[in-house]
């Protein structure tokens, strides 16, 4: 295995926990990872990391191009898509408690929900996604080496 495919192969390994490792933190509900979050950019991130794994397999790096990028583009859209709805949220209960006594408590429930770590490992494998394909090896699809 080359130094190019072991980067991708941890970067696959890392893409695939990353779904299942908590995004958001909201109050009562506890912990909620990307699949929960959104179960179409959970099961195409579960996708792209296995498609990325199998490009390393049969040693197509260049291909980890696509699915790195594809990666990348599923997380800022869905990190994007989190913040608004966050946005919607904690405007929807300013304007409908604003003025009772319960004004305080839905501020502070809003104002606790809170992303979480599960992001940054989805970036990181990603990254390493990206640069084993960016990395200088053996031409595409080349034979393993005989010894």
């Amino acid at each position: 295995m080359t130094k190019r495919q072991l980067i991708g192969s941890i970067g696959c390994i890392i893409l695939l926990l990353g779904v299942f490792a908590p995004v958001v933190k909201a109050p009562v509900v506890g912990g909620i990872n990307f699949l929960n979050d959104n179960k179409t950019s959970g099961a195409i991130m579960l996708v792209l990391a296995i498609v990325s794994y199998v490009l390393i397999r049969f040693r197509y790096i260049k291909g980890l191009w696509a699915t790195g990028l594809a990666s990348f583009g599923v997380i800022i859209v869905s990190f994007i898509r989190l913040q608004r709805r966050l946005h919607e949220i904690r405007s929807d209960v300013d304007s409908s408690l604003a003025g009772t006594p319960l004004s305080g408590l839905g501020d502070f429930a809003s104002k606790s929900i809170q992303v979480q770590w599960g992001w940054a490992v989805l970036i990181i494998g990603a990254a390493l996604i990206v640069l084993a394909a960016s990395m200088a090896g053996p031409p595409v699809l080349a034979p393993p080496k005989q010894e």
